[in-house]
């Protein structure tokens, strides 16, 4: 587990070590900002950053200096912050959810980082101004529904990447990961002409729900390398599947004991 030190009321740094040497210049320091009132949920978040998705710190380890990556479902920042200190990486960072969404500028601005912009748009496949269903409003919470009432809703914009990356307004990634709390089949249709264009995506799919989206994400290019199983709700298929353009060997299965 990553070394974590508390600073002070106010903020969280952690230790990491990307290339998995001994040698001090190798390390980096992550800076999250803490919440009194969601102290505990983002302590662990951050102490468990290299150990509860392993598959994608492996995955962003891959990446190759000055790649462009977005983050789709950014919550509070975990993997984009690593992307963009460990490894140079341009980043592109999607969090619709408002109390998550000021801890990620937080935590950009602590690690002032210039690499890396956030943007509070639920990705999808429509163009519209619509609702964020939210459980809880404490900061680093991940179980948020767009277009969905809950017991606390704000509103929030829908835009389909593809639009984005058409128009111009943002650069086409090299690598691209969505986890988006059971949105993900309408973000990749709505994203699917940008994903046919990227080295490697990782998508978070429940595979009773969404293999229209697994087997559009194939149509276009990408083949599946990696499946890791999030034991997330009981008699789920919730996996962590990692698609990579040109991959012709055996897809690797594995279960998440994070």
């Amino acid at each position: 587990m990553p070394k974590l030190k508390k600073l002070d009321q106010k903020q969280f740094v952690v230790c990491v070590n990307a290339k998995k040497k001994s040698i001090a210049e190798d390390y980096k320091w992550l800076k999250f900002r803490n919440n009194v009132d969601s102290e505990n949920y983002i302590k662990n978040r951050v102490q468990r950053i290299l150990v509860k998705e392993k598959e994608t710190i492996a995955w962003i380890d891959e990446f190759k200096k000055d790649s462009v990556f977005f983050d789709v479902g950014a919550n509070i920042g975990l993997y984009c912050l690593y992307s963009a200190i460990t490894h140079k990486n341009d980043v592109y960072a999607f969090e619709p959810h408002t109390p998550n969404y000021v801890n990620l500028l937080d935590n950009i601005n602590e690690n002032k980082l210039f690499n890396c912009k956030a943007f509070p748009l639920a990705l999808g496949e429509t163009t519209a101004l619509t609702t964020l269903g939210i459980k809880e409003l404490n900061e680093g919470v991940s179980d948020s529904h767009v277009g969905q009432h809950s017991e606390y809703y704000h509103g929030c914009i829908e835009m389909p990447l593809d639009q984005l990356i058409e128009k111009g307004t943002l650069p086409q990634p090299d690598h691209v990961k969505i986890d988006v709390d059971g949105h993900e089949g309408k973000v990749v249709n709505g994203a699917i002409n940008t994903i046919s264009k990227c080295k490697s995506v990782l998508v978070e799919l429940d595979l009773k729900q969404h293999m229209e989206a697994y087997d559009k994400i194939i149509s276009v290019g990408l083949e599946p390398k990696i499946k890791v199983k999030r034991n997330k709700h009981e008699g789920s298929e919730i996996f962590n599947v990692i698609f990579e353009k040109g991959w012709k060997g055996a897809i690797h299965e594995y279960v998440s004991k994070g």
